[in-house]
């Protein structure tokens, strides 16, 4: 719940963004090795939605990190293969 609080503060320190409805914060994927939450809020002025997202996603993260949450990186998986070259194909 502390996660939840966190993200709702961020959004009820800023007036841009409304009170009622109210904030939203849900799981909506679980994942191997993430979890994917989303942050539903509404805007007083629906003009500012692009400045306003941006906004939100780095204090989001800079919130996050601050908390000391583990941000998953993308990883890539590489397996060796073996290339036969055919020289009768010249």
């Amino acid at each position: 719940m502390w996660l939840k609080k966190l993200l709702i503060d961020l959004v009820e320190e800023d007036e841009d963004f409304m009170t009622d409805p109210q904030p939203m914060v849900v799981v909506s994927e679980l994942n191997d090795y993430n979890n994917k939450i989303v942050l539903a809020v509404w805007l007083r002025n629906e003009r500012d939605h692009i400045i306003k997202r941006f906004q939100l996603r780095e204090r989001m993260f800079e919130a996050l990190k601050s908390a000391e949450v583990d941000m998953p990186l993308e990883t890539l998986q590489l397996a060796p293969m073996d290339v036969q070259v055919n020289a009768s194909a010249n």
